[in-house]
């Protein structure tokens, strides 16, 4: 099983890991700091946004009575604040009713038409995202981003909230100002106010530090990963010895195929993945899984997963997660069945890593 690095020796592991990297072989996971891809100043890439929470939401971000999917840069205003977000985030909790009330103060102060907010739902479907709307007594508009693809898009963050504050320059959203973590009212009325006057923000406020980066799973080198897999491999196939070898000419991630002990291939497919979380208290996912040809999933098995209070996964967790994986035509995740009790983020993202992978399969065909 993997172990998490004490937090005293993470400095000095770093620093090992990069020797080895640089004068042997480099490790296929790599550790990054929370951050974007994007800096203050830089045109924000288009965003699709595939649905909001409220049909009135659609009036008040484009003045239109018409749904659907639209692009973000098709948002009205001045200055837009986009907090991505998850539906059952602890920290996104706190955030919510921060964000409530600026919306309901740039309603007192008739500043909706230049301000526009949007809480877009990583990895939430729309009937969540309304759900958590009606929880927490929510105005302000909110949409649902199933798929990732704005973190996607915006550079994995590691960490939500994710609080952007955008001012429109011609036809498109600029970067101003970006915070991981909880953001107090104050602070983010403040560079509102800022980008309203024409100035730059200087919001002087701590960064948000996601868990991931002082407590990461090892990293898994090639060898380690067959190892893994091999594993899987066996125990789908009743215990008989089952070898991995790496699949070539995919670029996206590492594959291995199964063969047999006289050397036969089979149809079976593994990968051992690692997911950061979208939630700035919790850690990184590491799991392996196996798939045939076809798209069924075959077996599953955690090798670095937590849950609330980042208390790891057990092993009923885990077989009842392959249970219901495995039973799957489609790999689409239902909250209320598919999830480990109090693990719904991290369930979430492993559905959406094999769904991911298993898009990769017309290259094996």
């Amino acid at each position: 099983m993997l172990q998490l690095k004490p937090k005293w020796r993470y400095a000095v592991k770093r620093l090992i890991a990069a020797i080895i990297i640089l004068f042997f072989s480099a490790p296929v996971f790599a550790i990054d700091e929370g951050s974007i891809a994007f800096s203050v100043g830089d045109t924000l890439p288009n965003i699709t946004i595939y649905g909001l929470a409220d049909y009135k939401d659609y009036e008040t971000l484009l003045g239109r009575t018409d749904t659907g999917s639209f692009d973000l840069g098709l948002v009205e205003g001045e200055v837009l604040v986009l907090e991505l977000f998850n539906r059952f985030c602890m920290s996104c909790w706190e955030q919510a009713p921060i964000m409530e009330s600026i919306w309901e103060r740039l309603g007192e102060e008739n500043l909706r038409g230049r301000v526009k907010l949007l809480g877009l739902a990583e990895g939430n479907t729309e009937s969540g995202v309304l759900q958590f709307k009606e929880e927490k007594g929510l105005t302000y508009p909110l949409g649902a981003d199933p798929s990732f693809s704005a973190l996607d898009t915006i550079g994995d963050s590691a960490g939500t909230p994710l609080t952007l504050l955008l001012k429109r320059v011609g036809d498109v959203w600029e970067l101003a100002y970006f915070h991981i973590g909880v953001l107090e009212e104050e602070a983010l009325y403040a560079g509102i106010e800022s980008l309203l006057a024409g100035e730059a923000v200087s919001i002087k406020v701590e960064q948000g530090i996601p868990a991931f980066i002082e407590e990461e799973p090892e990293e898994l080198f090639e060898a380690q990963q067959r190892e893994e897999v091999e594993i899987l491999f066996t125990r789908i196939r009743g215990g008989e010895v089952t070898k991995a070898e790496r699949v070539e000419g995919l670029d996206a991630f590492l594959l291995f195929r199964a063969y047999d002990g006289e050397g036969n291939p089979l149809d079976l497919y593994g990968r051992v993945a690692k997911r950061r979380p979208v939630c700035d208290l919790c850690h990184t996912n590491v799991f392996v899984f196996a798939f045939d040809s076809e798209g069924r999933v075959r077996g599953f098995d955690v090798l670095y997963a937590t849950k609330l209070a980042n208390d790891k996964w057990s092993a009923e967790d885990t077989r009842s997660f392959e249970s219901r994986l495995i039973a799957k035509d489609k790999v689409i995740f239902n909250p209320d069945t598919d999830a480990v009790t109090t693990a719904t983020m991290s369930s979430s993202l492993m559905y959406d890593e094999v769904r991911r992978t298993l898009a990769a399969l017309p290259e094996l065909k």
